[in-house]
């Protein structure tokens, strides 16, 4: 309907203009005669004007509806490659070397004995008469001497009483523990004399070891045994004097 509409227009705009065109276009008219009277005018003659035909237009074609192409199916997402699997190295074992034994310390030196506790054992020693250390060497070789008594004396007896005597003050000696820590050693002739009641009197170092420690442990070993075992019945002595040997050794 609306193409028809505008078909009509175009025509009668087009007849118009035609029509227009030939008014400007036209030859002047010829004078009228006088005495003829006339009427000047524009003669529009519709009837003259060619029609034009009607243009029908072919109906506008409706294109089929075209399917849009099914979707591209969407790519399958790429595996993850795998992580590398890290192979762990095996730490080398480490062979512990054993610890060196710990050096023994070093003992420490024997302290020096003070110079006078010396020259006091040197004045004792000088001191002693002849006859002492005669004794003494009699005492070593296991006799005893009897100061008073009958003059007949039964050695055995004798050698008995002072193997007991021996015994029974091995039980008092004591290894200083400070000699032992420096290793100090010797052996100390004490002299004494020991009445029949086991009373003793006299007690003197008659050859010291060399270290002050070790000849007073000598003195405190018959201190803390006194008193000494008395005589048997049949030592017929009211006295004896001895010279015992006391040692002091590290296994």
């Amino acid at each position: 309907m609306r193409l028809r509409l505008r078909h009509w227009v175009l025509a009668l705009g087009l007849a118009i203009c035609l029509h227009a065109a030939a008014f400007f276009v036209a030859p002047p008219e010829a004078p009228l005669p006088e005495g003829v009277q006339g009427m000047r005018g524009i003669e529009i003659n519709l009837g003259a004007t060619e029609a034009v035909p009607e243009t029908i237009l072919p109906d506008p074609v409706i294109p089929d509806p075209v399917e849009p192409p099914p979707p591209e199916p969407e790519p399958e997402p790429e595996p993850e490659p795998e992580p590398e699997t890290e192979i762990e190295e095996e730490a080398p074992q480490v062979i512990e070397e054993p610890e060196p034994e710990p050096e023994p310390e070093p003992e420490p030196e024997p302290e020096p004995q003070p110079e006078e506790e010396v020259e006091e054992r040197e004045e004792e020693v000088d001191a002693e008469p002849a006859e002492q250390a005669q004794e003494a060497q009699q005492a070593q070789e296991g006799q005893g001497s009897a100061e008073a008594g009958p003059a007949t004396v039964d050695t055995g007896v004798v050698d008995s009483y002072q193997a007991r005597l021996q015994a029974y003050l091995e039980q008092y000696r004591e290894y200083p523990r400070r000699a032992m820590m420096r290793r100090q050693q010797g052996t100390v002739m004490v002299q004494f004399t020991v009445l029949r009641d086991g009373s003793v009197e006299g007690v003197q170092i008659v050859e010291g070891s060399g270290f002050a420690l070790l000849d007073d442990a000598v003195l405190d070993m018959l201190r803390r045994a006194e008193p000494l075992p008395a005589f048997p019945s049949d030592l017929n002595l009211e006295r004896m004097e001895l010279t015992l040997p006391v040692e002091f050794y590290l296994r």
